[in-house]
């Protein structure tokens, strides 16, 4: 017959080996919480960087924006002008005819 193998239960360890552990799990502990600190920081670093990026695209579209519509009131301003010059046109247009066929029905009297 085998005999058991009593295993040495927690009381009869030493309590230095105790100790030992607790110290190796606290200083993994910390090591894997700067560990995740130093993470964080990199990507709060990282998320500042996008968002002063995304600030400037920002500053940059309102710049376009503004200058389109600087450029579609210039533009509006541009088509009323030649629409008048377009009606002033049009009206001389109808004078210089008017005057012409009162001259051909002189001519022709």
């Amino acid at each position: 017959m085998k005999k058991k193998k009593k295993s040495i239960s927690r009381a009869a360890k030493p309590k230095h080996a105790n100790k030992r552990l607790k110290k190796t799990k606290l200083r993994k502990n910390k090591q894997d919480h700067l560990k995740n600190q130093n993470l964080l920081a990199n990507a709060l670093k990282d998320i500042g960087r996008q968002l002063e990026l995304l600030k400037g695209q920002k500053l940059d579209t309102e710049r376009q924006m503004r200058n389109t519509s600087t450029n579609i009131s210039d533009t509006q301003s541009q088509e009323v002008a030649l629409k008048e010059k377009v009606q002033k046109l049009t009206n001389k247009e109808e004078e210089l005819a008017m005057k012409k066929k009162n001259l051909q029905e002189k001519i022709e009297k």
